[in-house]
């Protein structure tokens, strides 16, 4: 398991929701205006795609081994 990436991923993955549900919330708004709904529309786009590369880093975290690690004593 390698931590540095499932830490990267979880935080990706935590902004993606964060987009995705914010996008869904400004969707329900009766009368929006143009602003909203291309904000409404981007932030679904990029709400999505960080969504699958955050599922994508934990995958690759969990199954990625930690860097070996080489200490250098012939100082």
């Amino acid at each position: 398991m390698n931590k540095k990436t499932l830490l990267a991923g979880v935080i990706v993955l935590a902004i993606g929701i964060v987009l995705f549900s914010m996008g869904d919330q400004f969707s329900l708004i009766d009368n929006p205006s143009h602003l909203i709904s291309e904000f409404v529309v981007g932030s679904f786009i990029i709400g999505g795609l960080l969504l699958f590369a955050g599922i994508i880093l934990l995958i690759y975290g969990a199954l990625l081994p930690d860097p070996p690690i080489h200490y250098d004593n012939n100082l």
